[in-house]
Formats: C-alpha cells, structure tokens, sequence
C-alpha cells in the first residue's frame, strides 16, 4: 500500500489575521493579545441605512464571534431579531462554511456587512431575505 495524502489547510494565524485586518481597515482600533483579536468597526451597510458599531472577536481554533454594539438591534413588531446566536451574536454562516485557514477580511466581515442589509430590510419589511435557518 502507498502513502496516504491527505489534503491540509494551512491555519492563519492570528497575528496573521490581526496585520490584514489593520491593513485593510486601518481606521478600525484593533487588539491583539496573545491568540485573541478585537476589532470594533463601524459599518454602514449601504448610504440609505445607519451606521452600526460592531465587536468582531476572533480566538484561534473558535469559531469568530460578530455583535452589534449599537445600535441596539430591535424587534420588528412581536418578531425577535432573525438570525442571531443565543449568547446574542450574528448568526452569519454554517458551521462548515469558515474555518481557520480563510482571513476575516474576506469572510466575516463581508458576510457581516450583509447580514447588517438583511436586517435593514427585514426592518422595512418583515421578511429575512438572508436565507440560513431558524434558530
């Protein structure tokens, strides 16, 4: 029998992760300590809805965390906000869909700029054009 191959992602690390993000967001206040990233931004999903403030949190090996520091995310009517984490974190994407060897830059902070847009018109409307599941 041959030798099995088997198919390794490289890990980012996150130093690796805190330099793409300050390189890519330099007027966003970063932290790095140890393993662990904070980076508070504000991001206004399109010119037509408000500006928001948020915590993304990233520990190496965990799953990254996104929370809306304000404004305060509201109902719709007697409708709880769609798409959120019980500990009150995004819900931005499945399980499988991000791991340790993508960049932030290119996954959890488009993805949260989006979900941000669903909210905005789930607002409006009622309806969550977002997809995902029920939580």
């Amino acid at each position: 029998m041959g030798a099995k191959f088997y198919n390794r992602k490289k890990i980012i690390t996150a130093a690796l992760q805190y330099y793409h993000l300050k390189k890519t967001f330099p007027k966003w206040k970063h932290e790095l300590k140890m393993d662990i990233i904070n980076s508070i931004a504000n991001i206004k999903p399109n010119p037509n809805t408000k500006e928001y403030k948020v915590l993304f949190h990233f520990q190496l090996y965990k799953a990254p965390s996104v929370r809306v520091i304000s404004p305060k995310l509201e109902k719709n009517g007697d409708q709880e906000v769609p798409h959120l984490h019980r500990d009150g974190s995004l819900c931005l994407y499945f399980k499988q869909e991000f791991d340790s060897s993508m960049f932030l830059v290119d996954t959890i902070v488009p993805w949260t700029t989006l979900w941000l847009e669903y909210y905005e018109i789930w607002k409006a409307t009622g309806k969550w054009l977002g997809g995902g599941i029920e939580h």
